[in-house]
Formats: structure tokens, sequence, C-alpha cells
């Protein structure tokens, strides 16, 4: 089973969890859409909220998040494959 690059895919899942939310954002600002869950990611995310600063603290919070979570998984795949090969 091939090993999976750790940074390439913790800045994958970084990228793509803070572009999401990020979008999201400004989706509720433009259109409404989505307002009640950024509203939750404002719980979470520290300054998160419906506007254009808002938008890029969750990218930046999201980023960051996104890249943790995806390093522990590939750490995790990893460590698996490599066991159980």
């Amino acid at each position: 089973m091939k090993k999976l690059h750790v940074t390439a895919f913790a800045l994958a899942c970084g990228l793509t969890w803070g572009i999401f939310v990020f979008m999201l954002a400004l989706l509720a600002m433009w259109v409404g859409w989505g307002s009640a869950f950024v509203n939750l990611l404002g719980d979470v995310y520290k300054g998160v909220e419906v506007s254009w600063c808002g938008a890029f603290m969750g990218l930046l919070w999201a980023f960051v998040d996104g890249f943790i979570g995806g390093l522990i998984f590939v750490l995790l795949y990893n460590y698996f494959a490599k066991k159980f090969k």
C-alpha cells in the first residue's frame, strides 16, 4: 500500500476547508444562505461572522483546523498502512 505525502495531504485539507468556510461566509453575506452555519462556526472559531472580516477570519481558522485534522489523519493512515502491509 502506498504512503501518502504528509505535507501535501495536510495542505490540501487545510485549503479545502478554509476555502469552503470563506465561500460560505460570502454566500451568507450576499444571499443569506448558510448564515446559521456561519454563526455556529463563530462559536468555534473566534471572529467568524457574516462579514468580509469574518470571512477572512474563517479562512484562517479553518485552514489551521483543516491542516491539523489532515495531518492527524494522514499520519494515522501511513502508520496503519505500514503496520498492516
